[in-house]
């Protein structure tokens, strides 16, 4: 697969590429943990984007005479090392710097007089080469000090902190992609502009769903919806991919992208093949449930549950719209229909199904759409689909819910069949719509609000992936709380952080090219100059929320 089509150099001193790679649509979980580093083509000026080409170029010369400079450093360097004198090896390393300018500038052995002609002519060429060979003996230095670090306390100090701070290649491993949402094959925006592969995420009237969304909203580009994928989206990946059954939990602070990463995670595991219940609000969720009623068919060891029949029903038809075509050959067992419903409500159920089988399961899909239509069965098709797709293999079932903290706050959900005198609050995992998901964290919150943590009741392929939320009314010792006892549970946690200098100028990058605020017609300016992207990166605290303020206002 081809993944890289545009590439920029972002620093005009040194001979790092700073590239900005696009894939052709959205990776599956598969490619996103191995996303491959290639050499991108250099652009054309006649697709009408100058610009852009003449970052390209600045790029390529950066490399072709980094690459010259390291064919003819490194032998001399291994001499170097091999020297035990100090001023004797600061002697050759003066000579180095002297030699190294006309040794570059010479005819290479194949005949290429590229650099000897074309860019040995330029005034800058002393510097950039000298700048060049500044950068290999950093790099030179920097795996030198992992390699120390290393035998000394068996681990490889050479982490994204040490790649930053370095003037050295970038570790494949940490260098941020963008997918782009609206190359995915058979893909389409909803009215709203929103791709609907990571459906129902939207923006609410009242709540918005992140950032992202008013940054595709902003965009002088309307054809593309790009998300970058970070190493923490690599992470969530291949926790999902190293297990049949995985529980991940998302932190991170506000505005740090974890809606982003989120929706991204989503959007590679359709493209894997997984059927995904995508929760994106789910502080509307806990609160916004219009009515909420006794289900006195179905009692666990804990007491009666209840319904949300509305909600239910919303979710029934979210699922229809995004994975109709995944629930071909799947049925609901009569065994399963009973443990849900009543013999009347059965018998009601089955005048609504158009073709019920013979052993007495139900079409899935058919069940959902019923679901989806009627809200006096919503509650019980939504836990009749989920409980099938949790315990049947043949496709991998992901649940990502984010704003999970929401669920372990104050709850809004009061009944008297729960609480005679109604001031006692419903739990979530007494809920039918909210208990498979923290029945699948394994973590319940108790009549006296203590987190109890218990066995997890996972799906048999796939897994759930929570995230939480700072920009809504959760007190912080609840979040707190409730992240110390899901560490405690063994569940895989990955935070989202503050973007590194790396990331902060893979975002600027893509920002100018899709026309955000006021590097919509700066022609590069801004990330082209290190003080100013130093500026916005201090301003904004390497923040993705701040940082998109920072670009616009």
């Amino acid at each position: 697969m081809c993944c890289i089509v545009e590439s920029f150099s972002l620093r005009n001193t040194s001979h790092v590429k700073i590239p900005i790679f696009d894939i052709d649509g959205v990776p599956t979980l598969d490619v996103l943990t191995s996303l491959p580093m290639l050499p991108s083509p250099p652009l054309h000026p006649a697709l009408g984007d100058p610009n852009s080409y003449v970052k390209h170029r600045k790029g390529a010369i950066i490399n072709a005479i980094y690459d010259a400079v390291e064919k003819f450093a490194e032998p001399r360097v291994e001499m170097i090392f091999a020297m035990n004198d100090w001023n004797e090896k600061q002697d050759a390393i003066d000579d180095l710097f002297e030699q190294v300018h006309d040794a570059v500038k010479k005819t290479s052995d194949d005949g290429n007089d590229y650099i000897s002609v074309v860019l040995g002519s330029q005034p800058n060429f002393p510097k950039m080469v000298e700048q060049a060979l500044e950068d290999y003996l950093g790099s030179v230095r920097s795996d030198e000090k992992a390699i120390f670090d290393k035998s000394q306390d068996g681990k490889d100090s050479k982490d994204e902190k040490d790649i930053v701070d370095s003037d050295s290649n970038p570790d494949e491993s940490a260098v941020p992609i963008f997918m782009d949402l609206i190359k995915a094959e058979g893909s389409s925006l909803d009215s709203e502009g929103v791709p609907k592969l990571i459906y129902p995420l939207k923006k609410h009237r009242n709540d918005g769903a992140g950032r992202m969304l008013e940054e595709w909203e902003l965009s002088a580009n309307d054809k593309t919806r790009r998300i970058m994928i970070r190493q923490c989206t690599r992470e969530i990946g291949r926790a999902l991919n190293d297990s049949s059954s995985s529980r991940v939990f998302v932190t991170g602070i506000k505005g740090a992208g974890k809606t982003a990463v989120l929706a991204s995670i989503v959007a590679s595991a359709r493209q894997s093949g997984h059927i995904v219940l995508y929760l994106p609000d789910g502080d509307r969720l806990r609160k916004n449930g219009f009515y909420i009623e006794p289900n006195n068919h179905r009692m666990t060891e804990e007491g009666k549950l209840f319904d949300l029949p509305v909600l239910s029903q919303e979710v029934c038809g979210q699922l229809m719209e995004s994975h109709a075509k995944d629930f071909e050959g799947m049925s609901v067992s009569k065994e399963s229909m009973e443990k849900i419903v009543s013999v009347d409500q059965m018998k009601k159920l089955l005048k609504l199904i158009e073709s019920p089988n013979e052993d007495g399961s139900l079409v899935l899909k058919d069940l959902l759409k019923v679901g989806s239509e009627n809200v006096g069965f919503a509650a019980a098709c939504y836990s009749a689909a989920v409980d099938t797709l949790m315990s049947q293999t043949a496709t991998p079932f992901t649940i990502v819910v984010d704003q999970f903290n929401c669920f372990y706050d104050q709850g809004h959900y009061f009944h008297g069949d729960y609480d005679r005198e109604g001031k006692k609050a419903i739990p979530m995992d007494k809920i039918s719509l909210f208990k498979p998901l923290v029945d699948a964290m394994g973590l319940v919150k108790n009549d006296e609000g203590d987190l109890i943590s218990k066995d997890p009741v996972l799906m048999k392929v796939g897994g759930i992936i929570a995230g939480i939320t700072g920009s809504h009314a959760v007190p912080r010792q609840c979040t707190k709380d409730l992240i110390s006892a899901i560490t405690n549970t063994g569940a895989t946690i990955v935070d989202v952080p503050q973007y590194s200098a790396l990331e902060v100028e893979h975002i600027l990058a893509n920002f100018e090219i899709i026309g955000i605020g006021r590097l919509r017609f700066d022609r590069g300016e801004t990330v082209m100059n290190n003080q100013e992207v130093a500026y916005l990166r201090m301003v904004s605290g390497a923040v993705g929320q701040p940082l998109l303020d920072a670009c616009v206002n």
